[in-house]
């Protein structure tokens, strides 16, 4: 990851683990970054240990707040080179127990987040990579979109989705 000066990534699900890390070392390389998240305290927190970052709150089941993220982000940076869509719900992640037992809420909060918001990040921003000449997509799936868990088919399910 080497020459990201001038260049702006919105980083999803930004605010703590892969994506906060992903966040800081986009800094590093120079990189301008949006931090998006659910919890805007945390997102904010490692948007002052990067650097050239600002923090967005944003609900990734909500298509509405997904299409306002991206406007921030413009609104901020003036442009976006990239979108890291790395966000998941966790706590949905916890419960996901199995395909027998899991209540409907479970799959469809889970499916709203990893699947259709997604879909939507990537809808909501193309069009600005596209007017800067072109830019970079990454999206998180997981190992479990393969492997056949019998705990956390809906995760598993929705990043099979992602793939």
């Amino acid at each position: 990851m080497k020459n990201l000066e001038d260049k702006v990534i919105l980083v999803c699900g930004g605010a703590s683990g892969i994506g906060a890390a992903s966040a800081r070392r986009l800094c590093e390389e120079g990189a301008s970054v949006a931090i998006g998240d659910i919890n805007l305290e945390l997102a904010e927190k490692t948007a002052s240990e990067c650097g050239n970052a600002v923090a967005f709150r944003y609900d990734q089941a909500d298509e509405a707040s997904i299409n306002a993220l991206v406007s921030q982000t413009l609104a901020h940076y003036g442009k976006l080179n990239g979108l890291f869509a790395n966000a998941a719900d966790l706590q949905t992640v916890l419960v996901d127990g199995d395909v027998l037992s899991n209540d409907i809420h479970i799959w469809e909060r889970t499916m709203a987040v990893n699947v259709t918001g997604t879909a939507m990040l990537v809808r909501a921003s193309l069009p600005y990579l596209l007017e800067q000449g072109g830019g970079a997509i990454v999206c998180t799936s997981s190992g479990a979109s393969t492997i056949g868990e019998a705990e956390r088919p809906a995760y598993a399910a929705s990043k099979a989705g992602v793939n």
